[in-house]
């Protein structure tokens, strides 16, 4: 089991209250205003996407602690995280970099 109990629940709980609590107050704070609606779906596709990167480390975390080695499953959760971070930056500065060039060279 991960998550072990009812501290660690509370936390994980707290910490998902403060990022929709961010949303919503990034929300209010947009100009012009989106629809209600419109933030709902853009948020939880967000949401689904972080959602779906949390599991997926999980997973590679226990698989990764259970071969045989030193490295505890918050170890290679955390290296596994760092890794998509890093890489996820990297690949959407490129992908900017290409899109400002097509932009601005197909007006």
């Amino acid at each position: 089991r991960i998550i072990q109990g009812e501290f660690a629940i509370a936390v994980q709980a707290f910490l998902a209250i403060g990022c929709v609590v961010t949303l919503v107050v990034k929300r209010l704070q947009e100009h012009p205003r989106r629809p209600w609606i419109i933030w709902l779906m853009d948020s939880s596709k967000q949401g689904f996407a972080m959602g779906l990167q949390h599991y997926v480390n999980i997973f590679l975390a226990l698989s990764f602690a259970a071969a045989e080695g030193k490295a505890s499953r918050c170890a290679w959760y955390a290296a596994n995280f760092t890794i998509a971070v890093a890489f996820g930056l990297c690949i959407l500065t490129l992908y900017m970099r290409l899109h400002c060039w097509a932009v601005a060279t197909y007006k």
